[in-house]
């Protein structure tokens, strides 16, 4: 399986440079291993973050009890009713963060993934104000961010330009 390491950027408390390392997980693929096996892989090379792009309960249950901190994202078809829908915005927090939160650690909750720019880009501010608030409500001091498409930065080479 294909690991793509990515470095978790303002990460507090780094002691190790194996903690500073994440792993993507997608979900999306053929023949892909079981979530068990993709979190007994991680483990077994230190590896203590990863990034799953949507909430599959599979995935979470095998991070249960991992001490593999997660970056948990929504969906990217569930942002606008994240965004009109406060009650929304609880259930999810309900359902995905709130009934593993005793067991994973949630290091942020990510609000779709590359949707800025599209058309979904004027929903992603009041879905994450929706989420955080459905979130600290819930007691739950998880931040809310969201990845944004290299394509924000137009042309990027050279870098002086």
């Amino acid at each position: 399986m294909p690991l793509r390491p990515v470095r978790f950027i303002g990460y507090g408390g780094i002691s190790s440079v194996s903690a500073a390392i994440g792993v993507n997980y997608g979900l999306l693929g053929d023949n892909l291993p079981s979530p068990t096996k993709v979190v007994s892989l991680l483990q077994s090379r230190n590896i203590r973050a990863t990034r799953l792009f949507d909430r599959n309960p599979d995935a979470l249950n095998a991070l249960n009890n991992s001490d593999i901190e997660v970056i948990l994202g929504t969906l990217n078809q569930d942002i606008p009713q994240l965004a009109s829908d406060p009650s929304f915005a609880s259930s999810w927090v309900q359902t995905n963060v709130l009934s593993y939160s005793s067991r994973i650690k949630f290091h942020y909750v990510s609000v779709g993934n590359k949707v800025i720019p599209s058309d979904l880009s004027g929903y992603v501010l009041k879905a994450m104000q929706n989420l955080k608030a459905a979130l600290e409500s819930a007691n739950q001091p998880i931040p809310v961010a969201t990845m944004v498409s290299t394509q924000v930065l137009g042309s990027s080479y050279p870098p002086s330009e």
